[in-house]
């Protein structure tokens, strides 16, 4: 398979999207490379006026990259698993008769990875999220893939805890992690424990789960528009760098 890069969040609403945005943007409009994003698993989804269900991730993806809406045959394997309902996959797919086949998920990003220099895609939820009801989770696809993944932690209290039980889950699974990416998910506060916090989250992330910190999203308000998500990896030497040994 193409090389491909697994964006994990360390929860729900971690700054995934903000970060597979960038990246791809990245990638292709500063690198020249034709990476194609991917978003597995949507839950969440908005019906087109087709009736058809559009995956707002996968479309800010594109969006960012300046990628038009691309052929149904391509769009099947970016986003091959779409449900309206915002909740955990396996709920949302349990509620619409479907079973998440990690398996299957593997095969059409390989396919998709067939069509161009590689893969950024995005999971939905953290790295335990439940996929079916037989208890598979984003984990299991992780390790089909065997992709480096890059963990992207919201910079707020609580975080170092989320953060180490993600990357050690990632350890026991021998599988390798690019880095950590933190990202600022609200409005900076002026109180000064609060900004201390954030100040020391990723030193501690880094220090104590012993991974590289490649980097920090600043608070992006809803208006901020595709440019800005670009500059984002740009300016981060770190993790411009840890994408190049991904993307040679």
């Amino acid at each position: 398979m193409k090389p491909g890069l697994l964006i994990v969040g360390t929860d729900t609403d971690a700054g995934k999207t903000v970060a597979a945005c960038s990246l791809v943007a990245h990638l292709r409009l500063d690198c020249g490379l034709n990476i194609l994003p991917a978003k597995p698993v949507q839950t969440g989804c908005t019906r087109r006026t087709d009736g058809s269900l559009a995956a707002p991730d996968l479309d800010a993806h594109l969006a960012a990259a300046g990628l038009a809406a691309p052929a149904p045959a391509l769009l099947r394997l970016m986003a091959p698993y779409c449900f309206e309902p915002p909740c955990s996959p396996h709920l949302a797919a349990a509620q619409a008769g479907v079973t998440i086949e990690p398996a299957a998920i593997r095969d059409a990003l390989a396919e998709l990875a067939a069509a161009c220099d590689g893969v950024v895609a995005e999971t939905a939820g953290g790295l335990l999220a439940p996929l079916n009801l037989r208890g598979e989770t984003m984990l299991d696809l992780a390790r089909l893939l065997g992709w480096p993944v890059l963990v992207v932690a919201a910079n707020r209290l609580g975080c170092i805890n989320h953060a180490l039980l993600t990357l050690r889950v990632l350890a026991d699974a021998s599988l390798p992690v690019a880095g950590v990416l933190m990202a600022q998910t609200a409005p900076p506060s002026a109180d000064p424990l609060a900004a201390a916090i954030r100040r020391d989250n990723p030193q501690a992330i880094s220090r104590f789960g012993r991974v590289p910190l490649l980097g920090e999203i600043p608070y992006l308000p809803p208006s901020a528009t595709p440019p800005v998500w670009r500059t984002l990896a740009r300016e981060a030497p770190a993790l411009a760098q840890a994408l190049e040994k991904i993307f040679p």
